[in-house]
């Protein structure tokens, strides 16, 4: 589903441009073949997930290492949704105080869609089911003292770590967006992206192990949702 909703986005001028005529000629052939870089990377770690999450902890209700009682899911989306809100609400507040670039947009229509989509459950499945617990996994691996019965539990620092580091990550791999933005970003922009972002992975990396993937998606979304609500009131 967050895959799919790339294809809701129009390729940028820059790739149209540079496109084989007979792939410029059919905008959905382009945005498809622009979609096939997300979907193997959200493949890859979705297998990752799947073979080591569960090795150091990290649950997930539909890869079944989490309880799936109907109530217990329920409060815990309902908590990762309330701190995303929390969050966005924050985001959306420095945003309209200080904008970026000289005016920040908040996302309507497809843009939306793809952040609510893609944002929300893609880039959870890339940051924290793949990459975080590829990271708690070689920590543990390379710390012995780190290590539990089975791997199911490592040291809290071991944890910590990764959920920063994937946070950075998480960070860094939004600088693209802001430098088609704002055409000359400032060393303030760049490291307000950086730190927002980072501060809102770190959120979404202990909820992701403290409850599970789907609360971490939950949050995600909110905090999208969180963000436009602040835009929409403020104007």
């Amino acid at each position: 589903m967050g895959v799919a909703s790339l294809l809701l986005q129009a390729p940028p001028p820059a790739v149209v441009a540079a496109a084989p005529p007979a792939v410029a000629a059919s905008p959905l052939a382009l945005r498809a073949l622009l979609a096939l870089p997300p979907l193997s990377l959200v493949t890859l770690a979705a297998l990752a997930g799947a073979a080591w999450a569960h090795r150091v902890g990290l649950r997930s209700v539909l890869a079944g290492t989490q309880g799936s009682g109907g109530g217990r899911v329920t409060a815990m989306l309902g908590a990762g949704a309330a701190i995303g809100l929390l969050l966005g609400a924050a985001i959306g507040a420095v945003e309209v105080a200080q904008p970026l670039g000289g005016g920040t947009a908040p996302a309507a229509g497809a843009s939306l869609a793809v952040a609510l989509l893609y944002g929300g459950l893609a880039e959870e499945v890339l940051m924290r089911w793949g990459l975080m617990s590829a990271l708690t996994l070689a920590l543990a691996r390379l710390l012995p003292h780190s290590r539990a019965a089975g791997m199911r539990r490592v040291n809290r620092s071991v944890v910590a770590v990764a959920v920063f580091v994937t946070s950075l990550v998480f960070a860094a791999a939004h600088l693209p967006a802001l430098a088609a933005f704002v055409p000359a970003p400032t060393a303030a922009d760049v490291l307000r992206v950086l730190g927002l972002n980072t501060a809102a992975g770190i959120v979404y990396g202990a909820l992701a192990w403290r409850q599970a993937l789907e609360s971490a998606m939950a949050a995600h979304v909110a905090t999208h949702l969180g963000r436009v609500a602040v835009h929409a009131a403020w104007v």
